[in-house]
């Protein structure tokens, strides 16, 4: 029937009478969506008609539409927008069909694509640009029709309410003054609906998450942070949000910008708003900007007239705020956060001192490493001290690692930084290798560890000078410039004094002799300044240290020495962007792979965060084309960097690559979901994962596991099923005597990380607020990720722990005594509670063996029950006082004396492991315990979560949008903003009245920490592992009870010594023979011919 319609409307176009043509093109129009096959066949009689200028305008725009919708429905998307382009208001009338939605977005697609193209010739961008279709077609496009199209889209979201869309389009388009358009009718609306701001601050935050997370070039995010400034300075004072205000500030990094928004709260006697900004300026975690802020406040105080100094009613409020930005009182709330909610279980590391089979070495560094992650922070040594015996047994480097973990245990403790460590740090060793010396470089690699958790500034002054004195006299000694070169740059990260009298920070004092023992071309020593280095100037840029450290790369010899320095570079391009690709370039291009493996880190460093499909690209091709592993390994991890803002998108770029047939490629894509989907619990990242820890190569399940336990980080059962049976998991892998020792090390650490910081320390690359990336966060992510090479860099991953505190203090910086409530059902709450601890082997269920008995021995026992000796019979008497008949021979059971008997009573059997098979994966490992709660046990918890809600509160960063004030506390409390970490509360002024009479309760913070014993006691340079006293009786060390099975080390056999076929035969149940020596593990780590320490590090 259409088509009936259609075929005289068509005969009538090749008609010479322009009216009936132009009557068939409106008529066509009506049915096109359906005969659109038929018109096809004369679409070109349509376009000529169209280019007819007889006609008039209305007349060509309906032929224009015309051909456009017939286009469409032929899939000519491009070709159809340009003719819709040409119908004019006709086509922008149209707003509800489908043609008109795909229009409008490829219209929108090409605006966008000239504004970039337009913006980047503004700014001069080095990257060349391909020319696509598409933007062939938007060329041809009048940009005014084009411009006309997009603001009609704007404002029909505006019309509509729809504040969030239309400041989507304005932001994509680059199109600031819509922006401000779009933002002053939000607030108009909103003054005249006589509500609150809030909704004008909620759509500035929209502007800012939509800035940081779709905005991929900074020069754009710059430009439009910058606007949204003016935008607010613009408006009246009671209608600015000076916290949005000041965290696109932050973003900017403009120091006097927040400066003087802390001064003018001062002034107006907003203490509590400008204590909270601060707070949040050191939780941004950009410790540059926070130290010129403190410098430009310090600068003002001291530069105040007589008169204004004679006003000490401000002494105060300045002293607080300067206490928040030179970190004491951050330091101080979150030390007593994590002593007070410290419930690390020390049972997990006992029993692995007496159930992990490994070597001494091997199996002490897992411990240590898993117990400085799982006390991080929180000044508990208590393990350390309870077990001294096996801890003097260290040698080498393990000493140097069990050292450096006792300053991990106490971060943020930096006022009894010098006396914990002073034991280790007393004597100088000019030249010396004794086991001292290895304790003295763990305890300066220590201090810088404290000094990098974000202590007082001037705390960190004195550990510097300290550093820099302990570097210049440590003579030759690797060992101790190892650790002090790494502690220097570990201060230099904290700090954050770039500059300091008009000093460029590549040549301040610390990075001068950083430099100054690179160049002594030792690779012990100069494997670590060359990471100080790169720690000293991370995100810098500087051209100058680039050039000189890339230099130096490619003449030395020493590969330890050119991996330092590639990952040095890497650091100091960190955030740079498009300024890095000089160096990226100069790196990829080199015939070293271990050069080409820093180039990939830059790259990965240099575009963190920003989803960069340039960067993507190049890392993708770097991973399955580059002739070297390490770097095509580095290559997939480092995607994990590039999507850390996007870890969905992440398990489907990584996906591929997981099943390579290069077990590099594997591990790296391990890796890559633990740095993107850390804490997340994603369920695409465990898919993989799952697969991944049941590979056939060692260090990918080493991988694997690290991966599973900073995926599942502080998750319970309620939260993620999967987390109970993994923490069951690591535990019998870490105890299986048959496992990979790799894979063992890997499980040990993975319980250390899931739990870390005492179960209350997250991983944390964004910032609490901004969301911006922490740069001592992803510094310290890097670091950690160069174990591979050397386990002493292990500790570096507690640079990325972060608090999961939320902690209300009052304008006095007293906590509160408040209590948070859960906004949601019980399933919510339970969320909130501790994963289950540790299980004793006593109390675990008894697995399920059966004792075999031979049927001899079964037929002696059952005669000894039938026939007992005349002895047997005595003390049966002497035990009952009467003696028993005996039974007679005929009521004795008969059995068959070949049978064997099978003792199976009182056994109880262990649940299973049962794996799932699901089509196309691999098997996964499930437990019965980890289905989901029933609605019992969910209450349980939920009753439990609820004294951990107390201030200071546990909240981590997935819960931190479901808390808020509880009952009573809201009534007479406001904070100054929502989520976690240090909040300032405030009276509510009308609330208030009704509990007059109410006292405010205020927690008591813990005491100060007692000053410490010496771990040592007074062992201190005893070499206990070698020389004349290498026995334990010797050595006067008591036996620990972890040396009394597999783990200890083989002793030297007994000459053998010949006898009798007889004599053996009556001493050959009795003879113990020594334990044969255990094999050399098989390790992933990479040899350097020129240092004799490596192979301690294993």
């Amino acid at each position: 029937m259409q088509t009936l319609r259609a075929t005289p409307l068509l005969s009538q176009l090749g008609e010479s009478d322009a009216e009936l043509q132009q009557h068939a093109i409106k008529e066509l129009l009506q049915i096109v969506d359906d005969c659109w096959p038929e018109i096809a066949s004369l679409l070109p009689r349509i376009e000529e008609l169209y280019e007819d200028q007889g006609w008039d305008e209305a007349s060509r725009q309906h032929s224009a539409l015309l051909a456009a919708k017939v286009l469409f429905h032929l899939g000519e998307i491009d070709e159809a927008l340009m003719y819709a382009m040409m119908a004019g208001d006709l086509f922008v009338g149209d707003d509800s069909s489908e043609f008109s939605r795909v229009l409008r977005a490829r219209c929108l697609d090409k605006y966008v694509a000239r504004r970039q193209l337009d913006g980047e010739s503004e700014n001069a961008s080095t990257t060349t640009t391909t020319t696509t279709t598409t933007e062939a077609y938007a060329e041809d496009l009048a940009p005014n029709v084009l411009e006309a199209v997009v603001n009609q889209s704007i404002w029909a979201c505006v019309d509509a309410g729809e504040y969030n869309e239309a400041l989507g389009i304005a932001l994509e388009a680059l199109r600031l003054d819509a922006v401000s358009a779009v933002l002053g009718t939000a607030a108009a609306a909103a003054a005249a609906a006589a509500a609150t701001q809030s909704a004008v601050s909620s759509l500035l935050e929209y502007a800012i998450v939509c800035c940081q997370e779709l905005i991929s070039k900074r020069w754009r995010r710059e430009k439009i942070l910058r606007h949204l400034v003016e935008w607010q300075n613009s408006q009246p004072e009671d209608q600015r949000d000076e916290m949005i205000l000041c965290r696109c500030l932050m973003l900017l990094r403009d120091a006097s910008g927040v400066t003087q928004i802390l001064q003018r709260q001062l002034r107006e006697r907003k203490e509590s708003l400008a204590y909270q900004i601060a707070f949040d300026l050191w939780d941004h975690d950009d410790r540059a900007l926070v130290a010129q802020v403190r410098n430009d406040i310090v600068a003002a105080i001291e530069s105040r007239d007589a008169v204004a100094a004679a006003d000490l009613s401000r002494t105060n409020e300045h002293a607080i705020l300067l206490s928040i930005l030179n970190g004491r009182m951050p330091s101080e709330l979150y030390l007593d956060f994590m002593r007070r909610r410290n419930c690390f279980d020390k049972r997990l590391l006992k029993s692995l001192l007496h159930r992990l089979v490994a070597p001494p070495s091997l199996a002490q560094s897992a411990i240590l490493f898993a117990y400085g992650l799982g006390f991080a922070g929180t000044a508990d040594d208590t393990f350390l001290r309870e077990n001294v015996e096996w801890l003097m047994r260290t040698a080498n480097w393990t000493k140097f690692s069990a050292t450096a973990t006792l300053g991990v245990a106490h971060i943020r403790n930096a006022d009894q930084a010098f006396a914990l460590l002073a034991p280790y740090l007393s004597s100088s060793h000019q030249g010396s290798m004794g086991s001292s010396a290895y304790s003295e470089g763990g305890a300066l690699y220590a201090l810088g560890l404290i000094a990098a958790s974000g202590v007082e500034a001037h705390k960190v002054a004195e550990f510097r000078r300290y550093l820099l004195e302990a570097l210049r006299n440590a003579g030759t000694n690797e060992v101790i410039q190892h650790g002090a070169c790494l502690a220097l740059g570990l201060c230099a990260l904290a700090d954050g004094e770039r500059e300091t009298n008009n000093v460029s920070p590549s040549e301040s004092e610390s990075f001068q002799e950083l430099r100054n023992v690179l160049y002594m071309d030792s690779a012990l020593a100069g494997e670590a300044a060359a990471l100080g280095m790169g720690m000293a100037l991370v995100g810098t840029g500087d051209a100058g240290a680039i050039e000189q450290m890339l230099e130096y790369a490619r003449e030395t010899q020493h590969q330890k020495i050119i991996r330092g320095l590639a990952i040095g570079l890497a650091l100091v391009v960190y955030g740079c962007e498009e300024e890095a690709e000089p160096l990226i370039h100069q790196m990829l291009a080199s015939e070293d792979g271990t050069i080409r493996y820093g180039a990939v880190f830059a790259i990965g460093l240099a575009y963190c965060g920003s989803g960069n499909n340039a960067a993507t690209k190049r890392l993708l091709h770097a991973a399955v084309s580059d002739v070297n592993d390490d770097v095509r390994r580095a290559a997939v991890l480092n995607l994990g960097f590039i999507f850390a803002r996007d870890r969905d998108q992440l398990p489907q770029v990584v996906s591929l690559l997981a099943e390579s047939y290069n077990p590099h490629v594997r591990y790296g894509a391990a890796m890559a979901l633990a740095i993107g989907c850390a804490c997340s619990g994603n369920q695409d990242a465990a898919k993989i994962l799952q697969k991944l820890s049941n590979d056939t190569v060692d260090f990918v399940r080493q991988g694997a596991l690290i991966a599973l336990a900073m995926l599942y980080q502080h998750h319970n059962q309620t939260r993620s099923a999967a987390s109970a049976a993994l923490r069951k998991r690591l535990d019998t892998i870490a105890k299986d005597k048959h496992e990979e020792i790799l894979t063992k090390f890997g499980a040990v650490l993975a319980m250390g990380i899931s739990d870390s910081g005492g179960r209350n320390a997250e991983i944390a690359l964004l910032s609490r607020l901004t969301q911006s990336l922490r740069p001592t966060a992803v510094a310290g992510m890097a670091l950690f990720m160069q174990y591979w090479y050397w386990y002493p860099m292990v500790p570096f991953l507690t640079l990325s722990l972060r608090p999961a505190a939320c902690v209300f203090v009052n304008q006095g910086m007293q906590l509160m005594r408040l209590k948070l409530q859960v906004e949601g059902d019980d399933e919510r709450l339970a969320q909130f509670t501790y994963a289950p601890m540790f299980e004793e082997d006593d109390n675990k269920i008894e697995r399920k063996r059966e004792k075999m008995v031979l049927s001899v021995t079964a037929k002696a026992d059952r005669l000894k029950r039938i026939h007992p000796t005349s002895q047997q019979r005595n003390d049966q008497e002497s035990e009952h006082g009467t003696r028993k008949p005996a039974k007679s021979n005929a009521a004795a059971p008969t059995r068959a004396p070949e049978q064997m008997d099978v003792i199976a009573n009182d056994v109880v059997e262990e649940p299973k492991m049962v794996t799932e098979q699901t089509a196309g994966d691999a098997s996964r490992d499930h437990h019965p315990e980890a289905k989901a709660h029933t609605p019992k046990a969910t209450n349980a918890l939920a009753l439990a979560a609820v004294s951990l809600l107390e201030n200071p509160a546990r909240v981590l960063t997935a819960h931190e949008g479901w808390v808020s004030l509880d009952g009573d506390d809201a009534l007479r409390w406001r904070p100054l903003r929502r989520g976690a970490g240090i909040v300032l509360v405030e009276r509510e002024p009308v609330r208030d009245s009704a509990y007059p009479d109410a006292p405010d309760g205020v927690v008591e913070r813990l005491p100060p920490l007692a000053p410490p014993v010496a771990l040592a006691n007074g062992a201190r340079g005893r070499d206990v592992s070698g020389g004349s006293g290498a026995d334990a009786g010797v050595s006067g060390i008591p036996e620990h009870p972890v040396y009394d099975d597999e783990d200890r080390e083989p002793a030297t056999p007994e000459p053998f010594e010949y006898t009798s076929n007889t004599a053996s035969a009556e001493q050959g149940s009795n003879q113990k023979h020594p334990p044969s020596p255990p094999k050399s593990p098989s390790t992933h780590k990479k040899n350097d011919d020129d240092d004799k320490d490596d192979a301690a590090a294993v």
